[in-house]
This record gives C-alpha cells, structure tokens and sequence, in this order.
C-alpha cells in the first residue's frame, strides 16, 4: 500500500517537473523588443505631462 501512494506521489510530482519548457532565442528577443516598444510608447505618452504627473507617469511606463 504504502509503496502505491510513493510511486503515486512521485509521479505528480515529476508531472510537475515536466511542464517547464526553456524560452528560444527568437521568443526571448521578441519579448524584448515588445517590452522596448511598450516602453518608449508609454514614456512617449508623458511627455505632455509636467512636474509630479510626469514623474509618477514615468516610473509607471517602468
């Protein structure tokens, strides 16, 4: 019995292991430049703020 709920338990807890998949290279740099973009988009978009409004709209473009 005891040896039934190991194997069980161990073969969740590979199941787990398993779903984890590595990023390619184009995945990754498609990611950058998406957030690159997102960035300068929104940091673009604080320019026609002034003072503490821009400031707080700047850190939240980060």
């Amino acid at each position: 019995m005891k040896a039934k709920l190991i194997a069980i338990a161990a073969l969740c807890a590979g199941s787990f292991l398993c779903t984890a998949q590595a990023m390619t290279k184009d995945e990754y740099k498609a990611g950058k430049e998406k957030v690159e973009a997102d960035y300068k988009t929104d940091k673009k978009a604080c320019d026609a703020m002034k003072a503490n409004a821009k400031d707080v709209c700047v850190k939240e473009a980060k």
